[in-house]
């Protein structure tokens, strides 16, 4: 029996993966007709400094039925690429993740500076108050320092407005 491989092309690299595979642990081509045989796993649309060879082949073993491993310095890539390739289970294991190793996270953020990363900085806003003396944020550009500010004050009046009038 001939089973049906879509490949997956990244740094240069083709990883084969039986669609019935990838399809059991994505919806990514739940509603398509055609499936094109060979994807490009990142395009101009993503942060390609967030990903890494070792990154991609963890992804990539999840289709495989094998065990993957979460560590502070793949899980925003495997994160990123699960959100855009469909991958609930996977997205729900690398937020919980995230939410139990923040601090691991942030300190591979500060340490690599991969600043152009729009889940480092939304992870950062989270814990704002907890790092806002920390001198390395403040070494961070400009730019993704406003982000960062932007989006913890974003958090903060949507906070303030679901919260419940007090009673006088």
């Amino acid at each position: 029996m001939h089973r049906k491989l879509i490949n997956f092309i990244c740094f240069n690299k083709t990883y084969p993966i039986e669609l019935s595979l990838f399809n059991k642990h994505s919806n990514f081509f739940l509603n398509e007709n055609k499936i094109d045989e060979n994807i490009y796993l990142l395009n101009d649309n993503d942060f390609f400094e967030v990903h890494t060879k070792e990154s991609i082949k963890e992804f990539i073993k999840y289709f495989q039925d094998q065990s993957i491993n979460l560590q502070a310095s793949n899980v925003i890539s495997i994160q990123a690429l699960s959100m855009k390739y469909l991958v609930n289970q996977l997205q729900k294991d690398t937020d919980q993740f995230i939410k139990e190793h923040y601090n691991e996270v942030i300190e591979y953020y500060f340490s690599t500076k991969k600043s152009r990363a729009p889940n480092y900085e939304e992870l950062i806003s989270t814990h704002f108050i907890e790092y806002s003396k920390d001198d390395r944020l403040y070494q961070l550009p400009i730019s993704t320092l406003y982000r960062i500010q932007q989006l913890f004050i974003s958090k903060i009046k949507k906070e303030e407005n679901t919260k419940p009038e007090q009673i006088k």
